[in-house]
């Protein structure tokens, strides 16, 4: 069972960017599993070691008990179920993640490969329908998540190639060559927020490489091919350009009715910060939300939007709004948890975090959910000072 239980928690991490249907299954087994293999040795320090975790989660039920719309809170409960089954999972099966963490750390790289493949496949036939290079771009490229998160998965990915290297590709060249792949999938998805922690991450990463490892003529080879193609993206797609002058036009005018991504980022982060300041504390409750939202959409008349039932694409804001500033103050203690590890990829995963969380309400969906969850818990459990 024990081999079993950790080959069900290393597939989360393969299936995680692609099958939404199996990555649950692949939770609710791991779960059950670890159940069977229950070790009771020292329970109460693991529980202790995860409490970060479950008070987030306690605290959103907390939430509930003021919220209006408890059935639309229960709905919103369901899809953070991954801090109670994956962190609980963990401390009862007393799984040794300092063992294991390198096989994590190749699975999840392997299965952003196969989601980069399985894009290009099937962009490669829309292509000789359109016979445009935009079949490849934006979300043609990310058949199984939303282009943000898979630029997500795509850069923490590339982040732990740069760190373990060699522990987990034994040839140089197959070792460019999945670095290569990622740069491309990154490019090709042509996330705002993707583009921006790719250029920051590999800015940083690329440093630590040529001053610690003094590898200047690979360090040089990866900013130019990066660079290539990043100008042969922008320059040969339509979509790519169009993005680029809608993010520019946004921030220079800062109007919704443009209906730019950007622009309507920014006039709901407005409206966000107009309701967090009546009831800062708490918050309205995880079920009210997006009724709250909508309430100030149709009053400013934002029909789209409230259409849409937009979030605040935010996810400080949307916590702000569903559980105040308590609930803003147990994230933070996540993350202070995650790097009490003393771990180099645990500050690229916070860094991630920060970045991605400033422009998309990450743990409303369960594909960011899990990700947060699943290499907090492997950060918060690995033992002090071993990369």
């Amino acid at each position: 069972f024990i081999k079993v239980n950790n080959f069900l928690f290393i597939s989360i991490a393969f299936l995680l960017p692609l099958q939404k249907e199996l990555l649950s299954i692949a939770i609710f087994l791991f779960f059950i599993s670890s159940l069977f293999i229950f070790e009771t040795r020292d329970l109460k320090n693991r529980v202790l070691n995860y409490k970060s975790l479950f008070i987030f989660f306690v605290l959103t039920l907390f939430s509930l008990l003021y919220s209006d719309n408890v059935s639309n809170g229960l709905l919103k409960v369901e899809t953070l179920l991954a801090f109670i089954a994956i962190p609980l999972g963990v401390l009862l099966a007393d799984i040794n993640l300092n063992k294991i963490k390198n096989t994590i750390a190749r699975n999840f790289i392997e299965g952003n490969l196969i989601a980069i493949l399985a894009g290009l496949i099937t962009a490669t036939f829309n292509y000789f329908h359109t016979h445009e290079i935009d079949a490849y771009i934006y979300g043609n490229i990310s058949i199984f998540s939303h282009n943000s998160y898979f630029s997500m998965y795509l850069n923490f990915a590339l982040i732990l190639c740069y760190y373990y290297s060699f522990l987990v590709f034994k040839s140089k060249k197959r070792l460019y060559l999945v670095i290569f792949i990622l740069n491309l999938g990154i490019l090709l998805a042509f996330s705002k927020t993707g583009l921006l922690t790719l250029m920051i991450t590999s800015l940083i990463t690329v440093g630590y490489r040529a001053v610690y490892f003094k590898k200047y003529w690979s360090t040089l080879l990866i900013m130019f091919v990066s660079l290539f193609l990043a100008y042969f993206v922008y320059s040969n797609s339509k979509t790519a350009k169009q993005r680029i002058t809608e993010f520019t036009t946004s921030v220079s005018k800062n109007k919704a009715d443009n209906m730019t991504s950007t622009s309507v980022r920014l006039a709901v982060w407005e409206i966000a910060f107009s309701k967090i300041k009546e009831k800062p504390l708490l918050g309205y409750g995880i079920g009210n939300v997006q009724k709250t939202l909508n309430k100030e959409y149709l009053k400013l008349e934002l029909t789209t939007l409230q259409k849409r039932n937009l979030n605040t694409h935010n996810m400080f804001l949307q916590l702000l709004l569903s559980n105040g500033i308590v609930g803003l103050i147990s994230l933070f203690f996540i993350f202070y948890s995650s790097l009490k590890s003393n771990h180099f990829v645990g500050y690229f995963l916070i860094l991630l975090l920060l970045i991605n969380f400033f422009t998309e309400s990450m743990l409303v969906k369960r594909e960011g959910v899990v990700f947060f969850v699943l290499f907090t818990t492997i950060l918060i459990g690995i033992k002090k000072n071993k990369p």
